[in-house]
Order: structure tokens, then sequence, then C-alpha cells
């Protein structure tokens, strides 16, 4: 992380001390540092959101008076807490500079682990009531619980005939047409927005904006994600997956064009844009995260999860090196009406 700020503080011309000036001159591990630790916030993210998603459809599957269609509630909470991180961290890093982020990221992991400790404690009480109600009724009464809480936990590895293999997974979810179209569209939008949610900032940069302004539409896009998020059972049952997946497709076009057309130092008339991002990002998840639920077996939650995040990472990839060579030699106005066109292929 130092090695990080001593590059960002060499691009803002403010470097007095000699370890600076060292990583000056020695600029190209200043970049394979920084590539690095990209590589491994990507593989770390990559592992936690099927994770995160399918204990979580789990959850609801196996909580009384909830449904899996119940998942935008569980993930408005999320959407508040980054709208209330966005909110207080832009007015820090106008006050103090982008050296808040590694005090803010040493305070987040200490709340992930805090809440993994949770959980893990709330999942272990909540086996251990079960497995000691069972085991006082009928031919329970002589099975040791300790062994029996083995046996459940290694019952799935034990059963290999009823695996299913990634492959199937996959032809499962993608072996229609139908199927093939959704995860098609569900690959261009997200190549779109990997420049949005990557680049954007400096688009707003470009145009003016404050860190301030910066954090500012992110709590716009989160006001309008909340309800949405919080309503997506009723939604459910008046537009199936594929719907979901169009709207928010559409939304994503209208607001990357507005995007291209807002004139130098009005970086504020973005605000106005930013409820589309929100029914764009509420929407593409709520969507696809029912249309695989639908279509994989129960127990393989998480796989079926993980192999949405695959096409997301490919549109991700692909949008961000096509974001970054194009916002070079194209400009942004050219690069955002540019991604507007591909996703409507979708």
């Amino acid at each position: 992380c130092f090695v990080v700020m001593g590059g960002a503080r060499d691009q803002h011309g403010s470097i007095a001390d000699n370890c600076s000036t060292f990583w000056v001159s020695h600029r190209w591990i200043v970049v394979l540092w920084h590539f690095l630790l990209r590589i491994m916030f990507a593989a770390s993210t990559s592992l936690l959101t099927p994770v995160l998603d399918g204990l979580t459809l789990a959850h609801l599957k196996r909580e009384e008076g909830s449904d899996q269609k119940d998942f935008g509630k569980e993930r408005l909470h999320g959407a508040i807490w980054w709208a209330i991180a966005n909110m207080i961290l832009g007015p820090l890093i106008d006050y103090w500079g982008f050296e808040v982020m590694y005090f803010s990221a040493l305070f987040a992991a200490g709340l992930c682990f805090g809440a993994i400790f949770i959980y893990s404690k709330h999942m272990n009480a909540s086996l251990n009531c079960m497995l000691n109600e069972e085991s006082f009724s009928g031919e329970e009464k002589n099975i040791d619980v300790g062994a029996k809480k083995n046996a459940m936990v290694g019952q799935e590895g034990l059963s290999q005939k009823s695996y299913i293999s990634m492959l199937s997974l996959l032809y499962l979810i993608g072996g229609t047409i139908f199927g093939g179209s959704f995860l098609f569209s569900f690959f261009t939008l997200n190549t779109g927005m990997s420049v949005v949610e990557s680049l954007i900032f400096l688009y707003y940069d470009f145009l003016g904006g404050s860190n301030t302004l910066c954090g500012l539409t992110v709590v716009v896009t989160v006001l309008f994600e909340i309800p949405i998020f919080h309503l997506a059972p009723v939604i459910l049952q008046k537009f199936n997956p594929a719907h979901m997946q169009i709207i928010a497709s559409i939304a994503f076009v209208v607001r990357v064009i507005g995007y291209s057309l807002i004139p130098s130092n009005r970086m504020y008339l973005a605000l106005f844009l930013e409820p589309l991002h929100g029914l764009t990002y509420a929407f593409a998840t709520i969507s696809s995260v029912e249309f695989v639920t639908l279509l994989i077996p129960e127990g393989y939650e998480s796989s079926g999860q993980g192999l949405l995040q695959l096409f997301k990472g490919l549109g991700y990839f692909i949008g961000l090196c096509f974001g970054g060579w194009a916002e070079e030699t194209l400009g942004p106005r050219r690069m955002y009406q540019t991604l507007a066109a591909f996703t409507l292929l979708g």
C-alpha cells in the first residue's frame, strides 16, 4: 500500500523525501506492485461474491417464511452501506487525500472478520440446536450428536453419484436459445458496466467534478436501488428475469448516452442520470440471480452463481481493455456511445 502511495504522491508532484524519490526512478516496480494487488483483489472478489450469494440463497430456502425471491431484500443492506461509505469517503478524500483509503480498507477488513465470526457462531448454534432436538426423537435417541453433525457436513461430499460437473451446470443454464441469449445479454451489459464502475470517476474529473460530488452520485444511485431490492419479490411476480434484463440494458444505454452529452464544467447534471444506474444495477442483479436459481438443482447455489460471475468477469475484462484504449484514442464521450451500441446488441 505504501508503495502505491508513493507513486500516487509522485503523480501529484508532492514528493519530498528520499524514499519517494526512489520510487520515482523505479516506477516499473510501482506499476508491477499495483498490478499484483489488482490480481489479488480480483481473485478475492471472484471467490467471495458467488459464495455469499449462494449462502444467502441457501439461508432463504431454510428460513421459515422466506423464499429465494427475497434475495433482493437481503441485498439492499449492501446498497445502504455502500452509500454510507461513499458519503463519508468523498469529503475525507477531498480533505486528506487518497491516503484515507488505506485506513478505511483496514477498518473494513476488521468489520468483515467480525461479520464472518458472528455468522459462523450463529450457524453452529442453529445446527447444534437442531441436532439436539433430533437426538431425543424416535430412532435418534442413541445416535451421537457430534458424529451426526460430521456426517451431515460431509454428506454432499460423499455422495459422488449426485455430483454435477460445472460443465453440466453450464449446459443447464445456457444450453437453450433462451439461456444462451440471456447470458449474452448479461455479458454485454457487464462489458458496459465495467467501464462505468471503474472509469466513470475519471470522466467526472474530466468534467470538472470534485470527490465530494462523485460520492454524492453514488448516494443517488443507491437511493433508487434500495426500494427496488426491497420490492424484489413483488417485481418478480410482474416481470420475469428476461424482461428485467432488457429493462436494465435499456436504462444503461440511455444513461451512458446521457453521460456523453454532458457539457464540460456541468458535472452536476450527471446526478439526474444516476437513478438509471440504480435501476440497471438492481434489475440486473435480481434478474441474473433469479435466472440461475430457477435452473440449477438444490445444493448448487454457489456453483451456479460462480458460473454467472464467470460471464460477468469476461465482460469486465473485455470492457476495461476496450475502455482504457478507447478513452485514450477516441475520447470518453465517443467511448460511452460505443459501449451503448454494444450493450444494445444484447
